[in-house]
């Protein structure tokens, strides 16, 4: 298996799905951006500029959109992610 590689990539490239908690951190809410690859969450807060990647235990594999958000925002919440970099990422799995 070969290591995994630090790579950069615009957010707006991929490919996210995109739901708003509702809390009032603006006037539009909270909006966060996710896409799930390779068993992570790459997620993207648009209304605090806070990208990172999340790692669950659990399988993300089946989920309804619900169960995705509550995933993402239980780590996310609790500080359980890795904060990135703007427009960088690594590579889960490569």
């Amino acid at each position: 298996m070969a290591a995994s590689v630090a790579t950069h990539f615009n957010y707006l490239e991929l490919k996210m799905k995109s739901f708003n908690t509702g809390r009032e951190y603006t006037e539009a809410g909270q909006i966060i951006n996710y896409e799930i690859v390779d068993g992570a969450i790459l997620f993207y807060d648009v209304s605090r500029h806070i990208p990172g990647k999340i790692t669950p235990t659990e399988s993300l594999v089946d989920l309804t959109e619900l169960q995705e958000w509550m995933i993402l925002l239980d780590y996310y919440d609790s500080g359980d992610y890795d904060h990135l970099p703007y427009c960088q990422r690594e590579l889960v799995g490569a």
